[in-house]
């Protein structure tokens, strides 16, 4: 219930342009994943975490797209 009275607050509070703008931003920000951008942020150089096998295309595995000899 704590959520909802905080919720029930805010709306009932008067705020100008400026603040609501300011409020919609960090839930914004909140919901998109800060977290997220912070870690990009931090560690720039860090690889990305998919298997090589994922990062291959289609037919460059080992059960097929290799040409045979010859065929063009």
């Amino acid at each position: 219930m704590l959520i909802k009275e905080q919720f029930d607050n805010l709306l009932k509070k008067e705020m100008d342009r400026k603040e609501f703008l300011i409020y919609l931003l960090f839930i914004f920000i909140g919901l998109t994943g800060l977290p997220s951008i912070l870690k990009k942020i931090l560690h720039p150089t860090e690889e990305n975490t998919i298997p090589n096998s994922v990062k291959q295309g289609f037919g460059q595995g080992p059960y097929g797209g290799k040409r045979k000899e010859g065929i063009e």
